[in-house]
């Protein structure tokens, strides 16, 4: 079970595949993290109630409903595959080539998200994908902050969705200086 100190921070996988989390924070990177790895995401609750009861509670009725799917689908390719979690690699991104910009958001976040979910990932000048290395102009999408760089949300929205999003909500987009240099 996941250590509870007083409901701040419960988001750690367990040797037994549960995570934790506080009703406020339904969408950390653990949580993440751990839906894509296959790991049951349950509310705070769950292991109060547990304490109280003074046994380990049933999760029905404690997993939080968007990350159960991703969570079940993971379980089930990776029993279906016969892969043991430390192998299994949820295909969310398959194969697509993303490049990180030195000033992402949540840099290393992304990172860890964009790997586990199956992208080949340029942070710098290296791939990060089994130690393959490619170059750095070899890529389908750059994450960042920059005018037309896609936003790092859109990682974490894709995760989420169990699915890869469509870009065009989360593009930067280019704010034009201040109207006087118009005027000029």
């Amino acid at each position: 079970m996941a250590v509870v100190d007083n409901l701040t921070n419960v988001d750690n996988v367990t040797k037994f595949g549960i995570i934790g989390v506080r009703n406020d924070k339904l969408r950390t990177v653990n949580a993440l993290l751990g839906a894509a790895r296959g790991c049951r995401v349950l509310y705070a609750k769950w292991a109060l109630d547990s304490l109280e009861a003074k046994q380990w509670l049933h999760h029905y009725g404690y997993e939080v409903p968007h990350l159960r799917k991703i969570a079940m689908k993971a379980r089930v390719e990776r029993q279906a595959l016969g892969r043991m979690r430390s192998e299994y690699a949820y295909d969310v991104f398959n194969g697509m080539r993303v490049r990180i910009s030195p000033n992402a958001d949540q840099r290393d976040a992304i990172v860890q998200l964009l790997s586990l979910c199956g992208a080949v990932v340029q942070n710098g000048g290296d791939a990060q994908n089994g130690g393959n290395t490619q170059d750095v102009r070899d890529y389908d999408i750059i994450i960042g902050v920059e005018a037309n760089e896609v936003s790092s949300k859109w990682v974490f929205d894709s995760v989420a969705a169990a699915r890869m999003r469509t870009t065009r909500r989360y593009i930067n987009k280019v704010i034009p200086e201040s109207s006087e240099s118009f005027i000029q």
